[in-house]
């Protein structure tokens, strides 16, 4: 049988409030609060505290050590680090591979200011034209959009596009198809 889920009281969050002023990490409080015999909890509850606290306007996170870095599960996320169907690099024609011909991009995004908003970029290997959009997200769709609406009008001078590993391009099958062009991942 399961055991109940904990019930954050007022008593556990002034603890764990307490502890992170203090600057400890989520992990030493769990450490702390099990080996006095006072609670035994999951780190990730009080990083899902913090996060709490932050999206209603506390500042609980800025005593975190890497404030500046978001917070990941490190568990159970295998499956997404190649989830999307691709071609490695090692693939690549060797005529893009030393930069002989025009129409060998790689793809890029640019994340705005508090992750707010996106810029996708593409650039020529050999003539180094960079093409730049803004979208409205790093989500696929959007990012995906923008490529192929800057790719249109140069569209019969696209022979490859090599992509970094970022989920923002899940639709590379879309693209070469719209493209008419070969695709491969760093």
């Amino acid at each position: 049988m399961k055991p109940k889920a904990l019930k954050l009281t007022d008593d556990v969050k002034l603890m764990f409030e307490k502890h992170i002023k203090l600057d400890w990490s989520p992990e030493q409080i769990c450490g702390r609060l099990k080996s006095d015999g006072i609670l035994n909890l999951h780190h990730e509850t009080i990083y899902h505290y913090i996060l709490t606290d932050k999206q209603s306007g506390g500042e609980l996170y800025k005593h975190r050590r890497h404030q500046n870095k978001t917070h990941r599960k490190r568990y159970g996320a295998a499956h997404y680090r190649h989830g999307i169907p691709r071609t490695d690099i090692d693939e690549r024609p060797e005529v893009a591979n030393k930069r002989h011909r025009v129409g060998n991009r790689e793809a890029k995004t640019v994340m705005g200011k508090n992750h707010k908003g996106a810029i996708v970029t593409l650039n020529d290997r050999k003539s180094k034209l960079r093409l730049a959009m803004p979208t409205g997200s790093k989500k696929a769709h959007s990012v995906t959009d923008a490529m192929i609406t800057l790719f249109e009008p140069l569209k019969r001078f696209v022979k490859t596009i090599t992509f970094d590993n970022g989920k923002e391009f899940a639709f590379h099958e879309e693209i070469a198809k719209q493209l008419r062009c070969d695709t491969y991942f760093a």
